[in-house]
C-alpha cells in the first residue's frame, strides 16, 4: 500500500524478528505497525530518561528565590500556588510553538482547577 510517510529499512536478529512477529499476531497488526508502535514506546522511554534527568538537575540548583510565577510564565494570575524554575520561561518555552504553548497552559490550568476542588 502506497504511503507518504518516510520508510527505514532495518535489519533485525532472527529472535528480535520472531518477537515482533508474534507480537503481530497477538495485536492483529502488521509486523509494519507493531514495529512502529516499539518505535515509538522507546522514544518515549527515552525521552522520560531524558526529562527526569534534566527536573533533576533543575532541582539541585532550584533556591525559592529563584522561582517564577504562573503569571510571570504565562502571563495570567491563579488562585493557587504554583512556581517554576526560570529555565521554563527562559529555555523551554522559546523552543516550543505557540498553539503547543497555549495547549501546555491550558492543561496546567485545568488540571490544577480539578485537583484543588
Amino acid at each position: 500500500m502506497p504511503t507518504k510517510n518516510p520508510r527505514i529499512i532495518v535489519a533485525l536478529e532472527k529472535l528480535l524478528y520472531l518477537l515482533i512477529e508474534k507480537l503481530s499476531r497477538l495485536r492483529g497488526l502488521s509486523l509494519c505497525m507493531v514495529t512502529r508502535d516499539l518505535i515509538r514506546e522507546a522514544l518515549e522511554i527515552h525521552e522520560d530518561a531524558v526529562l527526569s534527568t534534566v527536573a533533576e538537575e533543575r532541582v539541585a540548583t532550584l533556591t525559592d528565590r529563584d522561582t517564577l510565577t504562573h503569571d510571570e510564565i504565562w502571563g495570567i494570575e491563579v488562585p493557587y500556588h504554583l512556581r517554576y524554575h526560570p529555565d521554563v520561561r527562559d529555555k523551554d518555552l522559546p523552543k516550543i510553538n505557540r498553539n503547543i504553548q497555549k495547549r501546555i497552559k491550558t492543561a496546567i490550568e485545568k488540571g490544577m482547577i480539578c485537583c484543588t476542588q
